[in-house]
């Protein structure tokens, strides 16, 4: 069993996620910094230096607990976050990180996705390729599609477009064939139905909800 302390109220890791995300880019701004490299290569070797970095912290921390399972991170961080570190800290790297890990299909790497796409504003593609670069690292499949869309409607809304267009995007980069995909075209079908926000409430549980995934995060 795990300690319940997670569960408790209170707020979630994704700002301090978010904090990670903007650390890399803003070392990537850094003139000082990767000053060989083009401007998109030293944003992707940013992303990869402070990925590892926590990872090597990861590591001490790892070698300092009885069990790795009981090693204190020095940062809270979702099933999937915690895996693709541990990954890194024993020396895979992505896609194996994200690849390797029980839990690559959550939403983890959509909150970094949201900040990463400040470095492409109104050029949807090459943010969700960034975005895709920093997903590896703890996700695969519906994970990375995920992390892609949030960067491709993010880039587009800090260039002022509307919320269709940024819909647009989004659905761009999610396959129609995979799970986010069909959920996310259908859960669109049920809001267009719907004769407000509050009225979509219900369907949106019953029909979108994987309440066996949601009960598997609060078991954890």
């Amino acid at each position: 069993n795990q300690p319940p302390e997670p569960l408790r109220l209170g707020p979630s890791d994704d700002a301090e996620w978010a904090a990670f995300a903007a650390e890399a880019l803003l070392r990537a701004g850094d003139d000082t910094a990767f000053n060989d490299l083009s401007r998109e290569r030293r944003t992707r070797a940013s992303i990869d230096l402070t990925w590892n970095a926590i990872a090597s912290e990861v590591a001490a921390a790892a070698d300092r607990a009885p069990e790795i399972e009981s090693a204190v991170l020095p940062l809270r961080a979702r099933i999937s976050v915690r895996a693709g570190l541990g990954n890194l800290a024993t020396g895979l790297r992505p896609p194996a990180t994200g690849h390797d890990n029980p839990h690559y299909f959550d939403d983890a790497a959509c909150v970094r996705a949201c900040v990463l796409a400040v470095a492409h504003p109104g050029d949807p593609r090459p943010a969700a390729d960034l975005a895709e670069f920093d997903a590896r690292y703890t996700q695969d499949g519906d994970g990375v599609h995920g992390a892609r869309a949030m960067a491709a409607a993010l880039a587009l809304a800090l260039a002022g477009a509307n919320v269709d267009a940024c819909v647009t995007a989004a659905l761009a980069e999610l396959p129609e064939e995979t799970e986010i995909g069909r959920n996310a075209r259908h859960a669109l079908h049920l809001a267009a139905a719907a004769d407000s926000a509050f009225a979509l409430v219900p369907p949106l549980e019953h029909q979108i909800v994987d309440h066996v995934y949601s009960y598997g995060i609060a078991a954890a």
